[in-house]
């Protein structure tokens, strides 16, 4: 483009020169090798504290309702959803067991379903059983003692249930 003057004006083009490029892209390849792990870390966490959650959550959902039904409640594992097994990886269920046989039976009310675990592994070991646990009316467990396992990924967690039914957990650094 001439100007007037008779002088050519030049376009000044912006942009980035190859050598340019291979450092951006040498840079952001040491950043994202350095952050997988911890990136890796971070969800193995977060799904560790999900399940705790999910747990607690389903043993102070059963207690409070015994306490509000004035009825004993269990919960346990069950492959058919309605005999009680000592696999904690299966499907839960929690209910107004009336017959207190330790199964959901015809009588008994059924109060809620929690799908079965996809990820890690959770155990109960409990006296007298670890087929299932029960609370009373009044909130205590049925002379049941015990702690829940949960360990993902060489990590997890322990819930430690005591007689008057009261949780208390705990980090557990190596599984």
């Amino acid at each position: 483009m001439a100007l007037s003057n008779g002088f050519v004006m030049q376009h000044k083009h912006s942009g980035f020169t190859l050598l340019e490029l291979l450092c951006t892209v040498a840079i952001m390849g040491v950043l994202i090798s350095i952050s997988v792990p911890f990136a890796k870390k971070v969800i193995l966490n977060q799904k560790n504290k999900s399940s705790l959650q999910r747990l607690t959550t389903a043993l102070n959902f059963a207690r409070e309702q015994a306490i509000v039904h004035n009825r004993i409640v269990t919960i346990c594992p069950s492959i058919n959803k309605r005999d009680c097994i000592n696999d904690w990886q299966q499907t839960l269920l929690i209910f107004v067991d009336d017959t207190v046989k330790g199964k959901l039976e015809v009588g008994d009310k059924l109060l809620r379903v929690i799908r079965k675990k996809e990820w890690g592994h959770l155990s109960l070991r409990a006296f007298p059983t670890s087929r299932y646990f029960r609370f009373h009316p009044n909130g205590f467990t049925d002379n049941q003692n015990g702690t829940f396992r949960y360990c993902a990924g060489g990590a997890g967690w322990a819930v430690v249930i005591n007689r008057a039914g009261r949780l208390r957990g705990d980090i557990i650094e190596k599984c």
